[in-house]
């Protein structure tokens, strides 16, 4: 699951009288400035439903195997038709996006820390961030909301950058549009 789901809560639902109270759930609503979480908790056993602002509509599963828990996440963008996929184990994590209509597909694995984007990313996804916040309301709003959730992902993800149990980590990239054919991407980095 992702590091910034709440580690716990506790949501009643009371029904009757307070000496007969029920439990029926345990629900809870998590919004930030990027997205809005509703997660239910029942034991160790934990998921949500997301919608990430201006992006796509996502649900995470976590699965308990014999050797440990893989998590699962299934995801759709209703305004480009984006589709989204991922799995999570043990340091290991692959992604892929795909949209039919366009013919594009991304492939994502990587290994222990998430590596942050390459600068010029970076500075592409900030300078889109920054015109989006100032055309919010005069140009495409969904487009211009959907870069400023980038703008603040790609902070969030700078601020956890380091916090990891891993000190390396590793990807791989492979991805095809209709003006690049073929990208792959190779990265490695460390923190000291």
């Amino acid at each position: 699951m992702p590091d910034d789901m709440p580690e716990k809560f506790t949501a009643k639902f009371k029904l009757l009288p307070p000496d007969l109270q029920l439990t029926l759930w345990k629900l809870a609503l998590d919004a930030s400035v990027s997205d809005v979480r509703l997660i239910y908790q029942h034991g160790a056993f934990k998921t949500y439903l997301a919608y990430n602002y201006g992006g796509n509509l996502e649900a995470a599963l976590p699965v308990a195997l014999p050797i440990g828990q893989l998590d699962v996440t299934a995801g759709v963008n209703p305004g480009n038709g984006d589709v989204s996929a991922g799995l999570a184990f043990r340091g290991f994590d692959f992604k892929t996006t795909a949209n039919f209509t366009k013919g594009s597909f991304n492939f994502k694995l990587g290994y222990a820390a998430k590596l942050l984007p390459f600068p010029a990313e970076l500075t592409s996804t900030f300078n889109s961030a920054g015109s989006g916040l100032v055309h919010i309301w005069k140009d495409d709003f969904s487009n211009n909301l959907s870069a400023i959730a980038r703008g603040v992902s790609a902070v969030k993800q700078i601020d956890k950058y380091g916090s990891s149990d891993y000190k390396f980590g590793a990807d791989i990239t492979l991805s095809h549009t209709n003006e690049v054919p073929l990208l792959i991407m190779l990265r490695f980095g460390m923190t000291f």
